[in-house]
């Protein structure tokens, strides 16, 4: 049971990792705190002693600076190929905490391959979170929620409000395709007026299609 229960503690205290690396990263690389991150790769390997720094411990055995480097040794023992089917269980988690759309999880032998590939690609992130953990953020465009508040308060009123201008402008819609298919307006507008009722449609279309848009990024935040 008590050997459950630690194996269960340092299960907990990996997610935690994940989630504090994916956080440090955000801020490290200047990522806008309301921008969801699309995706997020977790690459593990098993644990092996020889690859740790000898400079974890100080010659008499204790940690130098915190009782975080024991956790992270003790947490990177219990990191094995099964290790992935744990943490995809508790992937909403965290990609909650972590502002990101989606997370995979990997399982390599060889983790510096990994990182030479990495390096090769322009534009990504990456980083070693522990010697058997690397965390890796594809190049993206960042997307900011609407009027690039850093967190959206009232989130259900704010898409309330859209999905009410949204109404508005599919009724305006509505009665400009109901001009437009009216046999009279057919034979008699002149080309000019039609041209400028096609545009004026799909500007109206436009909108919509980016409100749409706010609504699903607000979604992510409730």
């Amino acid at each position: 049971s008590d050997l459950l229960d630690s194996r269960s503690e340092r299960f907990a205290g990996l997610i935690a990792e994940i989630i504090k690396t994916i956080r440090m990263l955000r801020n490290a690389n200047k990522i806008n705190n309301s921008t969801i991150i699309p995706q997020v790769n977790v690459y593990l390997s098993d644990f092996n002693v020889t690859l740790v720094n000898e400079n974890t411990l100080d010659p008499d055995g204790e940690q130098n600076e915190s009782l975080g480097i024991m956790n992270q040794l003790s947490i990177a023992e219990i990191i094995d190929k099964d290790t992935i089917n744990v943490l995809e269980k508790y992937s909403s988690s965290i990609k909650h905490h972590g502002k990101c759309s989606k997370i995979s999880f990997f399982y390599e032998k060889d983790l510096q391959s990994v990182i030479q590939k990495l390096a090769n690609n322009k534009g990504d992130i990456f980083f070693q979170a522990m010697h058997n953990v690397i965390m890796h953020i594809p190049h993206f465009e960042s997307v900011e929620v609407p009027n690039k508040e850093s967190k959206p308060k009232n989130v259900d009123q704010k898409i309330s409000l859209i999905l009410e201008h949204i109404n508005k402008i599919q009724i305006t819609k509505e009665k400009l395709e109901m001009k437009i298919n009216n046999p009279r307006y057919v034979l008699n507008a002149p080309a000019s007026a039609k041209k400028s009722d096609l545009i004026k449609l799909s500007s109206l279309e436009s909108k919509i299609k980016k409100l749409t848009s706010e609504i699903e990024l607000l979604e992510k935040f409730k």
